[in-house]
């Protein structure tokens, strides 16, 4: 861990006030001025997927916002919070975040909105395969389901 430090990459210096964690040979950072995007742009969906898998079976917590605790849109958010991505906190917030793309278009690690209503209220990561993985609700927790479970109202690319 390491807190307001300076670091000096390619003839630059950045300071930062941030955590760094090495997961799977991947170094990812949250950097709180944002001048130093490298991380992000090295980060592929398929990280993003195969990272959001370890959580598989965790509980669900309505209006939690961890990997062990979360709702679904909590769970979303610290994904990507993981690889230096800070994205809003709801569901529906984070359904007008990103690019828009089709469903034709869709790739591992982009978010996939669901209407509650006339609104959207649930949110889940794609994972490849016609399949998502979600914070679903307080009986099932983290799981896998097919991304049709129910119909899709949009999807957003984050990566």
């Amino acid at each position: 861990t390491t807190k307001n430090s300076t670091t000096t990459t390619k003839n630059s210096t950045t300071k930062k006030d941030s955590t760094t964690t090495t997961k799977d040979s991947t170094t990812l950072s949250e950097e709180t001025d944002n001048t130093n995007d490298t991380a992000k742009k090295k980060v592929t969906g398929s990280q993003i997927a195969n990272y959001a898998k370890k959580f598989l079976g965790n509980p669900y917590k309505y209006g939690g916002t961890s990997l062990t605790n979360g709702d679904c849109s909590g769970f979303t958010q610290s994904i990507y919070k993981e690889f230096g991505y800070d994205i809003p906190r709801t569901s529906l917030e984070q359904s007008a975040y990103g690019t828009k793309v089709s469903a034709s278009s869709i790739k591992q690690g982009d978010l996939v909105f669901y209407q509650s209503g006339k609104t959207v209220g649930h949110v889940a990561l794609y994972i490849g395969d016609g399949e998502v993985i979600h914070a679903s609700n307080e009986k099932d927790g983290i799981k896998i389901s097919k991304m049709n479970y129910r119909t899709p109202y949009c999807i957003r690319r984050i990566v």
